[in-house]
């Protein structure tokens, strides 16, 4: 399992300038903000809100045939800001979801193509 790097700079501060800006909203108010931050190697960006501070959080990454699954808490600020590089061992590109599963079942999801320079 691949461990994700926490970050607690803004997303801002991160990705300044970012070419592409994805968003999605769950049911009940859960958002996922996706930025391309660099593009060479294919490193994302993300913020995650809407879910309770202190709040067990199910990450699921699932980027062409590889699923990443990661336990993570959201912060007291209630904004979680993670990197992460989609990208497959021997792929280009891809399609790639990314899932937050918080502990009552409410969930967001964010669908899309990644590709390396």
């Amino acid at each position: 399992m691949k461990k994700l790097l926490f970050f607690c700079l803004s997303i801002s501060q991160i990705c300044m300038g970012a070419p592409l800006k994805l968003e999605a909203e769950g049911t009940y108010g859960e958002r996922i903000e996706l930025l391309k931050c660099e593009e060479t190697l294919g490193m994302y960006c993300f913020r995650a809100s809407g879910f309770a501070p202190g709040e067990k959080i199910l990450f699921v990454s699932k980027s062409v045939d590889e699923v990443i699954y990661e336990e993570l808490e959201m912060p007291q600020n209630g904004q979680l800001i993670l990197m992460h590089q989609p990208a497959v061992i021997g792929y280009t590109e891809g399609d790639s979801t990314i899932t937050l599963v918080g502990e009552n079942k409410n969930s967001v999801e964010l669908t899309y193509h990644w590709k390396l320079q």
